[in-house]
């Protein structure tokens, strides 16, 4: 698997393929119901997630299968440090929790192998009130996982007894409003988990790549998630 350096450079190749990476396809914005400043109209959450085959056609990888779909964030799970568990695995509780989120939408997609290691792509989406409580979000997100890095994480998931092998946390990389990061299970380097969170217009892009081996397609499936969402007029573009 690759590391993080890798894959920043590889983010921006990817911005140079697809226009600029300015998200302006035409489309419905997706709001929380009631809400007064999002363009638009609102339509289903699971609409903006990549389906189960454009993530095969993306991993090149045909053995997955849809394990989970749910509507709030996990609660599940123990984990020291908890104000770091949002840095290595997306759609938690312990993130979410007194953010002000609306909606929630989150597909799990898994290796069906059975291997020794879980392989597995967490999507989700949750709508906010406005753009601006979308993007502070993000923002409160990325500030503590830059508070976490080089710092290893250990958990208990999904029982508290259930003890996982523990993580390391990388380096954030910002491209735009995009912000990534790699960590690496302690006693395996080459296992990876890579995060990427954005917001565009009210809606705030959760997804976690976990096992497989990862170059560019974590920042291509945030990218195609994006350009789903439409914007009056603040464009999400990755690299700026």
């Amino acid at each position: 698997m690759r590391r993080l350096g890798v894959i920043a450079v590889l983010v921006w190749a990817v911005c140079l393929a697809i226009s600029g990476c300015s998200s302006t396809v035409a489309g419905k914005a997706v709001v929380r119901p009631g809400a007064a400043s999002a363009p638009g109209k609102p339509h289903g959450l699971a609409g903006l997630l990549l389906s189960l085959d454009e993530m095969k056609q993306l991993l090149k990888f045909d053995d997955m299968g849809v394990e989970d779909t749910v509507t709030q964030p996990d609660a599940r799970g123990i984990y020291e440090p908890a104000g770091c568990v949002g840095a290595v695995f997306s759609s938690m509780a312990d993130s979410y929790d007194g953010s002000g989120y609306g909606d929630f939408y989150e597909v799990r997609l898994s290796d069906v192998t059975g291997g020794d290691l879980p392989h597995w792509v967490d999507q989700s989406v949750a709508t906010f009130d406005s753009d601006s409580a979308a993007s502070r979000f993000v923002a409160r997100q990325v500030a503590q996982w830059r508070r976490c890095a080089g710092r290893q994480l250990t958990y208990a998931y999904p029982r508290p007894d259930d003890w996982q092998d523990t993580y390391r946390i990388g380096e954030t990389i910002d491209s735009g409003c995009v912000t990534m990061i790699s960590n690496v299970i302690t006693g395996d380097k080459h296992y990876t988990d890579i995060r990427a969170l954005a917001a565009k217009s009210n809606v705030v892009v959760d997804l976690q790549f976990t096992g497989f081996d990862l170059t560019g397609e974590p920042a291509v499936a945030i990218n195609r998630i994006l350009d789903r969402i439409a914007s009056s007029g603040h464009e999400c573009a990755f690299w700026t």
